[in-house]
């Protein structure tokens, strides 16, 4: 999951946790409610983590222990939220696909994307995507003849 990530990637000190936060913000609304604020409380977990290494250490620098500017911090959260997005959307049409052609079901796509049945189809319905006779096996071509309602089940 993309928010697990980002928080993994703070701790790690990759980036600093105000950056964390800025992509965390920038991508709540394509998680359902709750995901995004238990990503928050974990970021506060490492900031605390942090600030007591800090002090321990005898390091009180006045910027919060963060070396690039706001804006270059900024432009990182930027970038890194549209890769994210990138990496939603493509993580999206793998498992349309698979829907598509009935391999699995609404519920088992909207867990893997981490949203609420409900979001996903308002995702769908965002990209235009059909959500409903997905993986429904074309009619025959000898059905056409048959009078309509009179088609065997095979």
């Amino acid at each position: 999951m993309q928010a697990a990530l980002v928080v993994e990637l703070a701790a790690r000190e990759e980036f600093a946790c105000e950056t964390a936060e800025a992509i965390l913000v920038t991508i709540r609304p394509r998680y359902r409610r709750g995901v995004i604020e238990h990503s928050m409380a974990r970021l506060q977990e490492v900031k605390d983590r942090a600030e007591s290494r800090r002090t321990s250490q005898g390091g009180n620098s006045p910027d919060g222990g963060t070396s690039q500017g706001s804006r270059g911090s900024e432009d990182v959260a930027q970038f890194l939220a549209e890769l994210i997005d990138l990496g939603f959307e493509h993580r999206l049409q793998q498992l349309y696909r698979q829907f598509e052609s009935g391999e699995i079901s609404l519920g088992y796509f909207a867990k893997e994307l981490g949203l609420g049945v409900r979001d996903l189809y308002a995702a769908l319905e965002q990209r235009g995507l059909p959500t409903a006779n997905i993986g429904a096996p074309p009619p025959a071509a000898d059905s056409t003849s048959a009078e309509p309602g009179t088609t065997r089940l095979r």
